[in-house]
């Protein structure tokens, strides 16, 4: 049920929506596909799952609008509402049988289109008790139903205000899409830009997240939970502050993320670009980041299991990646290395940071790549293009990590066919190697059991998205 807190909010939206100076409708469907090329049973005691073959829909509707005259200069005032909805056209996973127990698995489509934990229940993630009905391995049938049965498939994925001055300052406040390094996907907060000659001054907090794409309705939930005096839950947020110089290609920006009683985490990122002309109006130009990211966990949730390994107490991750691009085409590379596990409470980083999609995992392993795990490095190499109306991409990555070994080969098409309709592709080979004490569907309850056998299980697939806007 809505508070009347927020319902005065949203009607104080809508009537200065409706009385804007100017406005604009949009909108969106969209269909999204994947046919996993694994159709092996499953079998929960030997840990042999398939890779998942679905087909969802998905419609936006959006309404943003200038709250500000026309004539007045140098300031900006918009708020934007949005709702979104979709579900499945087909689910190949519905009546899959579990041959360890010659019994239904039940769907795990849940976890793409709908999944919802409670508020605070995702946030009980990696709390190893709290993983009894949402773990793949654990849960089975029983956990399965009840998410398919308790799912939200049509939500407010956006309701923000936005103030600006010049390029000088910048507030957001609402629900939006985020932009912060681990944090993808949308959030439930505020964020604050400040630009001073060659600085620029960032803050961002946030008390809630969603993912709201044409792959993916995943409702508001709190990323982080913790606890009060009282031992009951409470959402304190995840928060994070950055101070950017840049000057002639260079930027440097040393930044940190926290969220009360649960981490602290310093980083700084250097990025370069470099554009070195060349003959017939042509440039080279060389994109260069490095970014190292340095998390310290509370001592009392030490024991909580993230990527089938606990949390300890302090990690490190480093990333490196250079992109040459020339003439419309383009190489890149980078190395993503962790030390410990660094993505136990960010585990939401942006796959642009990283350099590549590391969703593509079969849902019952979370979907997740390995790159993901504790002590993992990934090297990835890159090279695409565009032809006319066509971009295209071929993608290579390796990753080695304590927990499992992975090997992946895409090819990635997108085609506009014009302004209001685009096309996508993917095709992937994608092999995991799970190392002996290691199981599909056990990352969050889970670390080293010798009672877990090695195995290799393929993960390749095709993806297709055609999407429509208005």
């Amino acid at each position: 049920m809505i508070s009347l807190k927020k319902t005065i909010a949203l009607s104080f939206c809508l009537v200065n929506i409706a009385n804007a100076f100017s406005y604009k409708v949009s909108g969106s469907m969209a269909e999204f596909s994947k046919v996993g090329f694994n159709n092996r049973p499953i079998n929960t005691a030997l840990g042999y799952y398939p890779t998942e073959t679905f087909v969802g829909v998905t419609g936006f509707l959006n309404i943003k609008a200038d709250l500000l005259p026309k004539n007045v200069y140098n300031h900006s005032f918009t708020a934007k509402l949005g709702v979104m909805g979709g579900g499945l056209a087909y689910d190949g996973t519905k009546t899959l049988i579990d041959q360890a127990t010659g019994k239904p698995f039940g769907s795990m489509m849940w976890m793409y289109y709908g999944a919802w934990h409670g508020y605070y229940g995702a946030g009980g993630w990696g709390t190893n008790a709290a993983n009894g009905i949402n773990n793949a391995g654990v849960g089975g049938y029983q956990g399965n139903q009840w998410m398919s049965q308790h799912t939200h498939n049509i939500l407010l994925n956006e309701a923000y205000i936005e103030y600006g001055y010049k390029k000088i300052f910048r507030f957001k406040a609402g629900r939006y899409a985020g932009n912060a390094y681990f944090m993808d996907g949308y959030t439930e907060g505020f964020e604050a830009t400040l630009n001073l000659k060659n600085f620029t001054f960032w803050w961002f907090s946030s008390f809630g997240m969603s993912w709201t794409y044409d792959e993916w309705i995943y409702d508001y939930f709190a990323p982080i939970v913790t606890t009060n005096k009282k031992g009951k839950p409470v959402n304190l947020g995840i928060h994070s502050g950055s101070v950017t110089w840049h000057k002639k290609g260079l930027s440097i920006n040393p930044f940190f993320y926290f969220s009360p009683n649960t981490y602290i985490a310093p980083g700084i990122q250097v990025t370069y670009v470099h554009n070195i002309p060349l003959s017939h109006r042509r440039h080279l130009s060389i994109y260069t980041t490095a970014m190292g990211f340095f998390p310290y966990y509370n001592p009392k949730d030490a024991h909580n299991i993230f990527y089938s390994s606990y949390a300890g107490t302090s990690a490190q991750m480093f990333l490196f990646k250079q992109k040459f691009t020339i003439n419309g085409k383009y190489f890149g590379y980078g190395i993503y290395k962790t030390w410990g596990n660094a993505n136990a409470y960010t585990p939401y980083t942006d796959p642009e940071l990283i350099g590549f999609n590391f969703w593509t995992n079969t849902v019952y392993d979370w979907l997740s790549a390995a790159n993901m795990n504790a002590n993992a490095f990934t090297f990835h190499a890159k090279v695409g293009g565009h032809i006319r109306k066509l971009s295209w991409e071929i993608l290579g990555r390796v990753t080695t990590s304590p927990r499992a070994n992975e090997g992946a080969v895409n090819l990635d098409l997108a085609y506009n066919f014009s302004r209001f309709v685009t096309a996508s592709l993917t095709l992937e080979w994608y092999r995991a190697w799970l190392h002996h004490g290691y199981q599909v569907g056990q990352s969050f309850s889970s670390v080293y059991n010798p009672a877990f056998k090695a195995t290799s299980q393929d993960r390749s697939f095709l993806m297709t998205n055609l999407h429509f806007k208005f």
